[in-house]
């Protein structure tokens, strides 16, 4: 487990979005970045390289490992990421908050809570609740190959985000609504703290 890190100090708003797949957080994210006038960042960390190496750690050697080397991809890109600081608002696709979910739902840390409270933390959390069953008929793509398993993924998925937003000053916003008024919503919050920014 990496236990040190050297980060660069933040220079800009941070606004994490986060969501079950199917919640619509690529389609928040770009209202919010013209709304904000802000950058659009993605942790990104599963090429087609990752997946396939993935793959085939799952077909010899088992599933843990698998899951072990996805969550390493993920610490990877996340660090990559947070060190590639920008200024102005800063709107991302996932980050934090969806590795520390990642690592809780599947049982793994590749870092420790040093390190990831030592990354440049978001000024904003942007959680878009969704019911599991209606996201899967949204999402672009299934995560796993067996329905049950996505389900059953999923709803871990949720119920992690759902309990720390009830312990966190989050923003939720149900995206179940209409796409309107979840980026109205989502643009409310992000507005409200990007002017709290600018200001001091």
């Amino acid at each position: 487990m990496v236990t040190t890190a050297v980060v660069p100090r933040k220079s800009g708003t941070i606004i994490e979005v986060v969501g079950i797949d199917g919640s619509g957080k690529s389609t928040v994210v770009a209202a919010l970045v013209a709304e904000l006038h802000g950058t659009l960042r993605k942790v990104s960390p599963f090429s087609a390289t990752i997946h396939a190496t993935a793959a085939r750690i799952e077909s010899s050697i088992g599933e843990e490992p698998a899951l072990a080397f996805r969550a390493c991809a993920i610490a990877e890109a996340l660090i990559g990421e947070a060190a590639d600081a920008k200024q102005g608002p800063q709107i991302f696709d996932r980050y934090i908050e969806a590795a520390k979910m990642f690592f809780s739902v599947q049982g793994t840390r590749p870092l420790s809570d040093s390190v990831l409270d030592a990354l440049p933390q978001p000024d904003l959390v942007v959680l878009l609740e969704i019911d599991v069953e209606l996201a899967m008929t949204r999402r672009l793509r299934p995560s796993h190959a067996s329905p049950s398993a996505e389900q059953s993924y999923l709803r871990s998925c949720a119920d992690y985000f759902r309990r720390k937003a009830q312990s966190s000053p989050w923003s939720v916003v149900d995206a179940s609504q209409s796409l309107d008024v979840v980026v109205g919503l989502a643009a409310a919050h992000a507005r409200s703290v990007a002017a709290d920014a600018s200001v001091s």
